[in-house]
């Protein structure tokens, strides 16, 4: 039953996109690019704040005419659906086209939904609040297009659209899509706005990046492409955009905000965004930079492009960032500054930097493109993205003209898992077969109580859970930890809601005190991955990266990334970790969500340590094999193509977030294993809703290890079912039974 689906031979391509911005759309987008047209400005909203600036690149006009959806959805939601309709209408794709396709949404987001949250908690309304949690943007659109496939929701802030992008390439590659819209949108919010004003990183202006005058501006938008297989492209003649040939991440594992002042962390994930397409950086003709304008970010970034394509060399490629045209649209941004690059190439041009009177010191030295597009065409491009909590992502691209020969793949490793921790109402530990837990009384769990050393001055109660779960984790997996490189380690995150209970404190701010009194301190914790941040700082991890929300379906999809840069060799070892805190908030938020937590949340994580074969030591003996990875199902219990055979499959873990759907769900999973001796709920569900994926894997495992059964647990499927009964699994088969490469 081991998985071979994934074809490194693949080559994903790009066939069409699309995009709504404070620059236009697909029909007006090149042109705007080429009169030098910056979306930012001053905005009549933002200057009732009384902020330092109210300057911001929002799409007024588009949210003008669609001012009557607005009390239904957020407008990250509405940006979506228009920018993803443009996409399949630029790939020459209908509805009708995709309607027996296995079409993936793989959906970026940062804090989109925050402004109707708002106002549904001030009126009490319900259906304004279930527009929140990030993944409900996602869901929306997956459901508005009744796509048959799997769906996925990236929160990784700046890096979560590219982020999206560069897994949709390995869901082709794995076929377990035959066509992704991967991408992402964002809303900007008055809290979010506020929020990057105490941090003082506002320009007062238009930003002009890598120029003298600092700071950012901030925008909103939504951008999607749309990938298929070379081959699926070829025989339907589409036009080919582009070919995605490689993608990279890694953590700064450095501060909060601030980017690692060498560009290191810029630099590791460009590095292997190059090996992975098979090429030298000098090959590399051009580079669209996160470039936001601030003092730390671009000198640093411009250092870490320049030692991944020319190492100690003056760097040959011409780079530029396309910010000044739509603002910092963070969840959107990367997939918004990719479109630029793609509609530019469309006229043989590249995108300008707008605004650059003067270049800044750290700035000097490249080969900018300044005000006006640079007329070239070229073979190989690439982009990257960064984040607070020091996330990186690079793409690397070729223009559909290159030749389509992908490199030589190398061999897939083995994935295990070495050990696991759960923190809730006790704190439970299992590795190498040996169980230990101990009682937590009301006060629940203190990292500082437990691990001074790591624990930090006004420390989110997610994090301490998540970081505490973790250091438990590893401490029993035998794990040489001294010697380990940092930069071979992962890290993958999920979480629903985030740091609710800081949030909360925000949400209170701006609603009491104003926009001048949101506390820098406390807004870094409000986008969704500020734990993975975090837990870098924490445990030293450097290597790739990631950060799901969903309502029940994140945990296993953080072990679904970690599983293909697993078993890539991309790292040797990777830390998934899920987690919720609770909250008045949060409580009100799962309420409006309907889902059989919203009472009994209570702060909870569960992290696990796996390893490839690279990074699995002598002297340890994991506790199973993860062989695959899969969406069973996808909205209202839409049962997809099999993915992988489940004949095999002796024992079955499934937890969802509404108990009362768990007997579709048993009907459902008896005929796809029917071989299983028995289909169980998660004991505890109704502690966790982030972790539940993870919490069903650990019983999953627990089973397998105290063989109760009449027969012994080899193969073990675990099951998630989320608030849009979409269903994710996995596969574990006991080390002794796993199948030998």
């Amino acid at each position: 039953m081991q998985s071979n689906n994934h074809n490194d031979n693949v080559m994903a391509v790009i066939t069409g996109y699309g995009l709504e911005s404070a620059i236009g759309n697909n029909q007006t987008l090149f042109a705007s690019m080429a009169a030098g047209h910056s979306g930012v400005k001053a905005q009549a909203d933002f200057a009732q704040m009384q902020l330092e600036s109210h300057h911001a690149a929002l799409l007024n006009e588009f949210r003008s005419n669609r001012k009557a959806l607005a009390d239904q959805f957020d407008f990250a939601t509405l940006f979506a659906i228009s920018a993803v309709e443009q996409a399949l209408a630029d790939a020459g794709l209908s509805l009708e086209k995709l309607a027996d396709k296995r079409v993936a949404l793989c959906f970026g987001n940062a804090n989109s939904g925050t402004d109707i949250l708002l106002e549904g908690m001030a009126q009490q309304d319900n259906e304004k609040i279930k527009q929140y949690p990030a993944y409900r943007q996602a869901a929306n659109v997956h459901s508005h297009f009744n796509l048959n496939g799997p769906l996925f929701c990236f929160t990784s802030a700046c890096t979560a659209s590219s982020s999206a992008i560069s897994f949709g390439r390995e869901l082709l590659r794995d076929n377990k899509a035959d066509i992704v819209l991967a991408g992402g949108s964002d809303s900007l919010a008055r809290l979010v706005y506020a929020g990057f004003h105490s941090l003082r990183s506002v320009s007062a202006g238009v930003c002009s990046p890598y120029g003298v005058d600092t700071g950012l501006s901030l925008g909103e938008g939504a951008g999607f492409v749309v990938m298929e297989t070379a081959e699926a492209a070829q025989q339907r003649a589409a036009n080919i955009l582009a070919q995605l040939r490689g993608s990279g991440s890694s953590l700064d594992a450095y501060h909060a905000t601030a980017p690692e002042p060498e560009g290191r962390g810029v630099s590791r994930s460009l590095s292997m965004a190059l090996t992975d397409a098979g090429i030298s950086g000098t090959q590399i003709d051009y580079v669209n930079s996160h470039g936001t304008g601030t003092p730390a970010n671009d000198g640093a970034e411009l250092q870490g492009i320049r030692r991944a394509l020319n190492g100690e060399q003056p760097m040959t490629a011409q780079v530029s960032s396309s910010k000044s045209y739509f603002g910092h649209a963070l969840g959107a941004a990367g997939a918004l500054e990719l479109i630029s690059v793609l509609a530019a190439q469309r006229h043989g041009c590249l995108p300008a930097t707008l605004g650059v009177n003067d270049v800044r010191e750290d700035c000097q030295g490249y080969a900018l493109i300044r005000e006006r597009l640079a007329e070239q065409q070229v073979d190989w491009f690439a982009s990257t993205n960064s984040a607070f909590g020091g996330h990186n992502t690079s793409l690397v691209l070729a223009s559909g003209e290159v030749a389509l020969a992908p490199k030589k793949p190398a061999p897939h490793q083995r994935v295990f898992i070495a050990a696991h921790t759960r923190i809730d109402s006790q704190i439970r530990t299992t590795a190498d077969k040996t169980a230990t837990s101990t009682e937590l009384d009301e006060a629940g769990f203190s990292l500082k109580a437990h691990f001074p050393a790591l624990y930090r001055r006004r420390m989110s109660c997610l994090s301490q859970y998540a970081i505490g779960a973790t250091e438990f984790a590893l401490a029993a997996s035998g794990l040489e930890r001294d010697t380990n490189d940092p930069t071979r380690c992962g890290g993958y995150f999920a979480t629903a809601l985030g740091c609710s209970e800081v949030q909360e404190r925000n949400y209170d701010d701006l609603a009491k005190l104003g926009a001048n009194n949101i506390k820098s301190t406390l807004f870094t914790d409000t986008v969704l991955n500020a734990s993975l941040g975090s837990l870098a700082i924490a445990h030293t991890i450097r290597g790739t990266a990631a950060n799901f929300s969903d309502c029940g379906n994140e945990g296993l999809q953080a072990l679904w990334q970690a599983f293909y840069d697993l078993r890539a060799d991309r790292v040797e070892r990777a830390l998934v970790v899920a987690g919720e805190d609770s909250s008045n908030s949060s409580k009100q938020i799962w309420q409006a969500q309907a889902v059989d937590a919203a009472n009994t949340q209570q702060a909870n994580a569960a992290a696990l340590v796996m390893v490839n074969e690279s990074g699995l030591a002598a002297n340890t003996h994991p506790l199973a094999e993860v062989v695959a990875c899969f969406t069973l199902c996808a909205a209202q219990g839409k049962r997809l193509p099999e993915m992988v055979s489940l004949e095999e499959v002796d024992h079955v873990v499934v937890a969802a977030t509404r108990q009362h759907e768990l007997q579709h769900v048993r009907q459902l999973l008896s005929e796809l294993c029917p071989q299983a001796q028995s289909i169980t709920p998660l004991v505890d569900n109704h502690l966790c809703i982030a972790s539940q994926g993870l919490k069903a894997l650990i019983q999953g495992l627990d089973e397998m290890s105290s063989q109760k059964s009449e027969a012994p647990l080899c193969r073990v499927l675990v099951v998630s079912v989320n608030a849009e009964q979409i269903m994710h699994g996995c596969v574990l088969h006991s080390v002794a039974s796993a199948p030998r490469s």
